[in-house]
């Protein structure tokens, strides 16, 4: 019998709004029902204390309540940037503290990329933990692949650097798609045999539902829908291509663009959402022909998954594109970007196209 730890931390932070997030709890729920005489634990932040609670209820019936345990350290100052902050190689250490506590025989960590914003905290070092498998999950090496847009200053350099140098530290590297695998392979110098794809899946949740009209209308109108729609879910940043995408709404023919709306649903700050809709002015789109709905709880987004006309991913990249898997789930059309994980996915060279 093994002791397998799991870091859930990546459920706490606001990775938990995105792919990274709810990947983590579906593979650590996957593992949990698939144990056999394993013994499985969980360890998670306790600056993130609202959220641990949330997760180990999302937990319930599968693994009992004594297999999670929490680590605590002081918080960080914020006005001290990460290279210089003499806190964060404290809070790591206690961190690791707690892995060693716990004597794990394997420890994953299911995202090494927290320790940026907020309060969240990864060891800087793993290798030490005498006796011990260390695994993670690759999601991507973007930032390396895009050093201009994601590696700009000092401080974030010295951040990503450092997690790369995590991941070579691992025993094993899980990754969530063969485009993900190659480029550790290719870039991080990661000997094949230390890395293996397991690829990803949507939860059982995503998937076709009987929506009444009443329920469609009550839905659409919180969010300020009015007409038949295309649907983009994810992140903001550069490689995710929102501009090129509005654009090409742009350029429909206005008899065919005046019957739809775009919803993008992320969780936008005003600043980025008054960029987007100038750009979008700029191209020519009428008021509400572009609608921003902020932060969309999973239970709404799996209904305008199952509603919209059309699903989008434009990204420039991708990890893995879990949105792009849950809209198939739930029965979407999907159009999407021909690179990356995103032309793994779609598997179809007529629902792809050139970002």
């Amino acid at each position: 019998m093994m002791r397998i730890v799991l870091d859930l931390q990546a459920c706490q932070t606001d990775s938990h709004k995105r792919g990274i997030g709810r990947y983590s709890c579906a593979l650590a729920k996957a593992m949990a029902r698939q144990r056999g005489e394993d013994e499985l634990r969980f360890a998670l932040n306790n600056i993130f204390a609202a959220r641990a609670e949330t997760v180990r209820e999302e937990f319930s019936g599968l693994v009992a309540p004594g297999m999670f345990s929490y680590y605590q350290y002081p918080r960080f100052d914020k006005t001290l940037d990460f290279a210089h902050n003499y806190q964060r190689p404290v809070a790591g250490a206690l961190v690791r503290n707690h892995y060693a506590w716990l004597h794990p025989d394997l420890l994953h960590i299911s995202s090494v990329f927290e320790g940026w914003y907020a309060q969240s905290a990864v060891p800087g070092r793993l290798s030490d933990l005498p006796g011990v498998i260390i695994s993670a999950t690759l999601y991507d090496i973007i930032p390396l692949l895009f050093p201009d847009w994601y590696m700009p200053t000092g401080p974030l350099k010295h951040f990503y650097h450092q997690k790369y140098r995590l991941l070579q530290e691992c025993d094993l590297l899980l990754a969530i798609s063969e485009a993900s695998r190659k480029d550790a392979i290719n870039y991080l110098g990661i000997a094949p045999e230390k890395i293996v794809t397991i690829a990803g899946a949507a939860e059982d949740r995503f998937r076709p539902l009987p929506i009444s009209a009443d329920e469609a209308q009550t839905l659409l109108r919180r969010y300020g829908l009015q007409k038949p729609f295309i649907l983009y879910t994810g992140g903001l940043d550069y490689r995710k291509n929102l501009t090129g995408v509005i654009s090409a709404f742009a350029m429909l023919p206005p008899e065919i663009r005046q019957t739809w709306q775009f919803a993008i649903v992320c969780d936008i700050d005003p600043v980025n959402e008054m960029i987007l809709l100038r750009h979008a002015a700029k191209e020519g789109l009428a008021d509400r022909e572009i609608v921003f709905t902020g932060f969309v709880p999973e239970e709404d987004l799996i209904r305008l998954y199952n509603l919209c006309t059309l699903f989008i991913f434009p990204s420039l990249y991708e990890g893995f594109g879990l949105p792009v898997l849950e809209a198939m789930c739930c029965g979407a059309p999907v159009l999407g970007a021909n690179n990356s994980s995103i032309a793994e996915l779609i598997g179809r060279e007529d629902a792809l196209f050139d970002a």
